[in-house]
């Protein structure tokens, strides 16, 4: 779950400011809840989303040279 969305995220099909809403996640991948918040943490660790406690998490803002930094530490 955490690298398809990944891969989303670095080829900008889910843009800055996108919603990553749990349950919508885990209905996408066929998946718990548990997997899907479990990737949703892995991103915000990595810095690739913002989460806000009881709230919401969203697509970072993210700069080019950010992501082909993440894109070689990540492979």
């Amino acid at each position: 779950v955490a690298n398809q969305l990944w891969d989303e995220i670095v080829s900008e099909r889910r843009r800055e400011g996108d919603s990553l809403r749990e349950v919508v996640i885990a209905n996408r991948f066929g998946t718990s809840r548990g997997p899907a918040r479990e990737a949703l943490k892995q991103l915000a660790h990595e810095g690739f989303v913002t989460a806000k406690p009881n709230c919401c998490v969203r697509v970072a803002d993210l700069t080019p040279g950010y992501i082909h930094y993440q894109v070689v530490a990540y492979q």
